[in-house]
């Protein structure tokens, strides 16, 4: 009787723990319109090591594919999905793992859970990515989720790239280094980066045709550009640390109603050019709906000093605008912070005749702390803490 207890006992465990042959793990999250089963997928049933030697990619694209085997519905009401767990361990991939809708992709944190795909190399016509999705229009993947882990790749590749027709993309708790693009959006719609640290990467963020994306509360830094966003739909940058790019933190071209707020931004511009900007913001080759929209740059802390002895003479922009219509800049911070290092060439540029510009409320340091070139209208300064003047048409203004 005793021996037949423990064989029940031992029958009831493994159905606790199996779950149709697939290892099932204690992980819960809720995508915006897909429904997750509230049980996860183990990569390791799949045959996955996690031990940085053997090649886990085809193990952790089978629990993908398996996990998203039960989606059903139009967009905006699927049903299915499950979550892949890859627990801590070191997963070496030599393709790119490819996400499918509906799907989590889970791990037990940063440095707990790496994904290595540093052996996956440009090859002269492509640039894959370590984690991407598949450029499908017309059979779109949305609902992705990607968190608590860490993608190590290689100034070759993209550590993940969210591809075209990719709706509602969920990236928290990741972390990307080195990459060539920490994380790529091109033509996707709503995506959320949230809580990830991104290193030394050409990009640290690059998107194109963006509606709806946020990106807060994370780390870029060690960056040619950090975040660079082109001809998108409310782009929201806030709350995030960047740090020690060589030309621009953040780059908005011919973006609608961009917002801008709570950043802190410090020791930028390293590469010594005339155009370097911490926040350059340009409607140059923008269409009337765009450029007619608001822009806004609101509680930014920028901290900047150029040390004298690698540079010779103050360059770069706190803050650049280009060509814009609306623009109000607000409660923002633009100061050297450092004693004995040399000041911006500018805390605000605005050029190429700006026009219905607020600025107010801000501590504005630099060679210029304000310089437009004369053609702005509807210029309206309000209680700026200026320390080095204002620059409008030739004329240098001190203190308001």
């Amino acid at each position: 009787m005793k021996r037949i207890r423990i064989v029940l006992l031992v029958l009831i465990l493994i159905g606790v723990i199996f779950k149709t042959d697939v290892f099932v793990v204690s992980a819960e999250t809720a995508l915006p319109h897909g429904v997750l089963q509230s049980s996860g997928i183990d990569v390791r049933a799949f045959g996955a090591k996690g031990d940085g030697v053997a090649d886990d990619t085809s193990a952790i694209q089978a629990a993908i594919n398996y996990a998203a085997a039960n989606v059903s519905g139009t967009w905006g009401n699927e049903k299915g999905g499950d979550i892949v767990f890859l627990p801590a361990g070191v997963y070496k991939v030599t393709d790119s793992i490819m996400m499918k809708k509906c799907v989590a992709l889970m791990g037990a944190g940063m440095a707990r859970t790496i994904i290595d795909g540093s052996s996956i190399r440009y090859d002269g016509v492509t640039r894959k990515a370590v984690i991407t999705t598949s450029n499908d229009s017309v059979n779109q993947n949305n609902d992705i989720i990607i968190e608590d882990l860490e993608i190590q790749s290689n100034r070759d590749t993209t550590g993940i790239e969210i591809n075209y027709g990719t709706l509602m993309t969920r990236i928290e708790r990741v972390k990307v280094k080195p990459a060539y693009i920490g994380i790529s959006a091109p033509n996707s719609w709503t995506v959320k980066v949230r809580d990830c640290v991104i290193d030394s990467c050409d990009y640290g963020f690059f998107g194109t045709f963006n509606h709806n994306l946020n990106i807060a509360d994370s780390r870029i830094h060690r960056c040619r550009i950090g975040i660079s966003v082109t001809s998108s739909h409310v782009p929201v940058i806030e709350r995030n640390v960047i740090q020690w790019t060589d030309e621009y933190a953040v780059y908005f071209n011919n973006c609608s109603s961009p917002i801008i707020k709570d950043n802190y931004f410090e020791w930028n511009v390293k590469k010594a050019s005339e155009d370097s900007s911490v926040i350059f913001i340009d409607f140059t080759n923008g269409t009337p709906k765009f450029i007619n929209v608001i822009v806004v740059i609101d509680g930014n802390f920028i901290a900047n000093g150029l040390d004298p002895a690698s540079y010779n003479t103050s360059h770069g922009n706190g803050i650049r605008i280009k060509f814009a219509h609306s623009v109000r800049i607000t409660s923002n911070i633009v100061d050297t912070w450092y004693s004995g290092y040399l000041p911006l060439k500018r805390g605000i540029w605005l050029e190429s005749a700006v026009k219905n510009a607020i600025i107010e409320g801000n501590r504005l340091s630099g060679e210029f702390a304000i310089k437009t070139d004369g053609k702005d209208t509807a210029l309206t300064l309000s209680a700026n803490d200026i320390i080095n003047g204002i620059v409008s048409g030739g004329v240098q203004i001190r203190g308001q």
